[in-house]
């Protein structure tokens, strides 16, 4: 039975890898546009998940920015 599961993980595994070089470019500049984004989002102060304010706030482990709609939006970026 573990063989049974290892052998569908590694089929899983091996659809789902990127054979062809330009998709695999394609799906890496997606995500490193995606990634500017949110980062611009958070520059302007803005909650990429929700649109709303980011907050600077103080925790236990020093300071962060959290969403101003928090408990409902629980985005935080620490940088």
């Amino acid at each position: 039975m573990v063989l049974d599961d290892v052998q569908k993980i590694c089929q899983l595994i091996s659809t789902a890898n990127m054979v062809n070089i330009e998709s695999r470019k394609a799906h890496v500049e997606t995500v490193k546009q995606d990634v500017k984004a949110r980062d611009d989002k958070v520059k302007g102060d803005i909650c990429p998940w929700c649109g709303a304010t980011l907050i600077k706030r103080q925790g236990k482990y020093g300071s962060f920015k959290g969403c101003s709609t928090y408990p409902k939006c629980k985005f935080t970026f620490r940088g």
